[in-house]
């Protein structure tokens, strides 16, 4: 039997380019036959402006509405786990973390000013996995290769150019061993294009992490955008 676990999933309920509600969210992957969900919302200066102004553990009460909605709406239906896609202040660059959770997220107020390499160092010794977001997507700059544990080289979003064969090519230049797919979910119609296919059920962070250090197979859409 083989499993299906979405990677990239945003809510309306905490990311703003987001339409669908955690609760709407897990219904059409519960219909698409996903086992999992890993909910990726936005960590961003876009979505939390006035984060600085706030006090952090309120700032992530916020962040953790649209998980939680889903989390309760799966219960007994899919696992519904909690991710970050996280965009630091030094450029418009996305990451995906992998193994969160809310004591992470609570530790380390403001991590927006991290930077990626002091980022990536904190979340290695945590134990954590950080994937790089359609990094070649237009405004995303190139980084220095394997500062993060891995790369999307599948990124299922139909109104973006992610030049998804340049990110496959560039993982297999510089030997990622981790290369992922997500869907990208903001809107109905962009559910269940994208993914991971495991032997087993991810049913916690620690078999997701497990699964991805791994062998895994990639769930890839044949619509995405191309031009």
């Amino acid at each position: 039997m083989k499993f299906k676990t979405e990677l990239h999933a945003h809510t309306s309920q905490v990311s703003r380019c987001a339409h669908i509600c955690g609760e709407e969210l897990v219904d059409i992957y519960e219909k698409a036959g996903y086992s999992t969900v890993v909910i990726t919302d936005h960590m961003s200066k876009r979505t939390f402006p006035k984060v600085k102004k706030r006090k952090w553990d309120e700032h992530i009460y916020d962040y953790l509405i649209g998980y939680n909605a889903a989390k309760k709406a799966a219960e007994g239906r899919i696992n519904v786990l909690l991710g970050m896609e996280i965009c630091f202040y030094e450029n418009d660059n996305d990451y995906l973390v992998y193994g969160v959770d809310e004591k992470f997220l609570r530790r380390y107020p403001n991590m927006m000013e991290m930077g990626i390499n002091k980022f990536c160092d904190i979340a290695r010794r945590s134990g954590l996995i950080v994937v790089q977001a359609h990094p070649f997507r237009n405004h995303m700059t190139v980084i220095r290769p394997c500062v993060t544990d891995g790369i999307e080289v599948y990124n299922a979003h139909p109104e973006h150019d992610s030049r998804n064969d340049v990110a496959a090519m560039w993982a297999e230049k510089y030997g990622y061993k981790i290369r992922t797919s997500g869907s990208d979910f903001h809107e109905a119609h962009h559910g269940a294009r994208g993914g991971i296919i495991t032997d087993f059920e991810i049913k916690d962070n620690e078999t997701l992490l497990k699964a991805l250090r791994g062998d895994f197979g990639l769930i890839k859409s044949d619509t995405v955008k191309t031009e």
